[in-house]
């Protein structure tokens, strides 16, 4: 029964990773072999979080490397916390934000605590674009049903919370 169980599993997951091969294709290209991409629906969020005009890309990933492996040009951050410090686990989510310009940056956000909620094992919508005059802003889904906003202040990620109830 388990081999019926795993084949039923690839045969529903096995159209939405098909249409994400780009972001996977991407992801490998910016971050290597330290992330993988969740199945989520979408597969990515692209929109102009930093202003500059251009298309950048945020995807839900899975962390395959111990945090500590991570290379320095990937920076970490918790947006999700006060003290701002990265915790994020191997085999734990995060959100893998690559900047799209002539040197591409890269973000990898995590909390572990936010990230724990059986929420974010659903496939879809957990991440989507807000749409702003100078740059967009990166919705995040949460229990409550209102989404956070996060946004990039030119120095570090930050996170809102809505002040209507959804």
């Amino acid at each position: 029964m388990g081999d019926m169980w795993k084949l039923a599993l690839l045969a529903i997951a096995t159209p939405l990773f098909a249409a994400c091969d780009a972001e996977r294709q991407l992801l490998t290209q910016r971050f290597g072999a330290h992330v993988t991409l969740e199945a989520t629906k979408p597969c990515a969020v692209r929109a102009d979080f930093n202003g500059d005009g251009t298309q950048d890309v945020a995807m839900l990933v899975r962390i395959a490397s111990e945090p500590s492996a991570l290379p320095a040009t990937i920076t970490r951050a918790n947006p999700f916390a006060r003290a701002g410090t990265f915790t994020g686990k191997k085999r734990g989510l995060a959100i893998a934000i690559s900047f799209e310009g002539a040197t591409p940056k890269l973000f990898l956000l995590s909390d572990g605590e936010f990230f724990s909620s059986p929420m974010w094992q659903s496939p879809n919508e957990l991440l989507s674009k807000i749409a702003k005059p100078k740059k967009d802003y990166l919705g995040v889904a949460t229990e409550s049903g209102a989404d956070l906003r996060m946004y990039w202040t030119g120095g570090a990620w930050k996170v809102e919370a809505p002040t209507e109830a959804p």
